[in-house]
């Protein structure tokens, strides 16, 4: 299993999200709320990860995408919950 970390984190002055990724290269996206940027990353990733790192995700893969963010524990993330 490969884990890609996303960091998540509340920008307070631009009242908005902002996910980057040290390990998805060109990854950066911005959104006013949670569900808006969890749809733009589940769009976007695999997008970057076969463009990017020659990765398909396909229905057979075992890629895992783990969310690292500054958000309080226990806010959900579509399907995910932060840590």
């Amino acid at each position: 299993v490969m884990v890609f970390s996303v960091d998540i984190e509340w920008i307070a002055e631009d009242k908005a999200y902002l996910a980057t990724s040290k390990d998805i290269i060109g990854l950066v996206v911005g959104a006013e709320t949670l569900p808006e940027m969890m749809e733009s990353l589940t769009k976007l990733v695999p997008i970057l990860l076969e463009e990017n790192h020659g990765i398909h995700l396909g229905e057979d893969d075992s890629h895992e995408l783990k969310l690292s963010t500054n958000l309080p524990a226990g806010v959900l993330l579509g399907n995910v919950t932060a840590a």
